[in-house]
């Protein structure tokens, strides 16, 4: 259910709101509430490298978002990236947690599926037939995002949230804004701004801190 309420959030707030801010601050925000969240639920203890990469995380996102020159939580439906940042850390929460019980493979197929059929039942009013009525191209791209961006990348992560625990784990996603600055340049050509570079360097420190583990 939470995974069909992020999904439901993430598409309102890009409709409504603006995608690259949004790409922004879930990724960002994320981490650091997943590590609030452990810590008064879970007894979770992060060490100073961690609180310390956490806010280099923060730092890095505000860069790349350019916060003194806008009101960018305040904007259109940028708010609602702040509900589905909320909703990632407790899903990523509950998946830690499943592992006690499910193989993450099988726990990644139940969200899917059940995340799949919540959204079909609250859509088929709306005329879901019509995607049928859609080129090559857009199924090429339904393909893409449902097996690598949703099956394979869920699962790894969710994997990883098991072995590594949720706060490490989340620190990782302060590297989704570095790998779609990586790829636009690549695949579309675009230019990326100082800001976005800088914030993508911070953001990149922030994991590292977080997660190298010094000699004894």
């Amino acid at each position: 259910m939470l995974n069909a309420v992020f999904m439901g959030l993430s598409f309102w707030g890009v409709k409504i709101g603006t995608a690259g801010a949004g790409g922004v601050i879930i990724t960002t925000l994320s981490p650091v509430i997943t590590v609030g969240i452990a810590i008064f639920f879970l007894g979770y203890r992060p060490t100073l490298r961690h609180w310390i990469g956490l806010g280099i995380g923060v730092i890095g996102g505000a860069v790349m978002l350019q916060v003194w020159e806008s009101e960018v939580f305040f904007h259109g439906g940028n708010v609602i990236f702040v509900l589905c940042a909320l909703v990632w850390a407790v899903l990523t929460l509950a998946a830690q947690k499943s592992h006690v019980h499910i193989d993450p493979v099988h726990y990644t197929f139940l969200l899917g599926l059940t995340a799949t059929l919540i959204m079909f039942v609250i859509a088929y009013p709306y005329g879901i037939e019509k995607v049928f009525q859609q080129d090559e191209r857009f199924w090429a791209a339904m393909v893409y995002l449902a097996v690598l961006g949703q099956t394979v990348a869920s699962t790894i992560y969710f994997i990883a949230s098991g072995a590594m625990g949720s706060g490490r784990a989340s620190s990782y996603m302060f590297l989704v804004p570095v790998s779609a600055l990586a790829t636009s340049f690549v695949l579309l050509g675009e230019i990326p701004s100082a800001s976005l570079i800088i914030g993508g360097i911070i953001s990149m420190a922030a994991v590292y801190l977080i997660n190298h583990r010094q000699r004894a």
